[in-house]
């Protein structure tokens, strides 16, 4: 498996895995016709377009196919420093390669990105129930700071989500 940045061929598996992660994730949170609606086309011009941002770094694993991938950049939060904070903005792994190390290779690779660009810690949101989730970025080394938000998805629907935060360095691999 290789970790590289994304080329506009790979928009199309993130989407799809992106998606299929919603659909598994989201669906207490989230109606059933909102995530149905998800459109894996018009997910992947999305993606295609972020992929032309220079700030925002997107970033694949790979073997003969896309299994997993991280877009990450300079946090939007206001009470951040974009400077200092890198956010993970989106990591997301096919169900099949779940539990072999893609997801903290990703994350690692994001934290090396943001550290090379002077960041000096990570910084992102989750769902408080997706407890998975958390697990990982716990066992990461990144803790939730008590800062919660509401953000839009769509159609009129929302997800409370929680702040992750922590200092770049090396990324635990436990």
């Amino acid at each position: 498996m290789v970790i590289r940045q994304a080329r506009p061929e790979d928009a199309q598996a993130i989407a799809r895995i992106m998606i299929a992660n919603w659909r598994a994730t989201y669906a207490e949170q989230l109606s059933d016709d909102f995530l149905e609606s998800l459109d894996p086309s018009l997910e992947a011009g999305r993606w295609e377009e972020r992929m032309t941002r220079p700030a925002i770094a997107v970033l694949v694993a790979a073997t003969d196919q896309v299994v997993g991938f991280v877009a990450a950049g300079p946090t939007f939060d206001r009470d951040l420093d974009p400077a200092a904070s890198y956010q993970i903005y989106n990591l997301h792994v096919a169900e099949a390669s779940r539990g072999l190390g893609v997801g903290q290779r990703l994350l690692r690779a994001a934290a090396d990105a943001g550290r090379d660009l002077g960041a000096t810690e990570l910084c992102l949101w989750v769902v408080p129930e997706n407890r998975h989730a958390r697990h990982f970025y716990e066992r990461a080394g990144l803790a939730n700071d008590g800062t919660i938000q509401r953000e839009p998805v769509g159609s009129g629907a929302t997800l409370e989500e929680i702040r992750y935060r922590g200092p770049i360095g090396p990324v635990a691999t436990g």
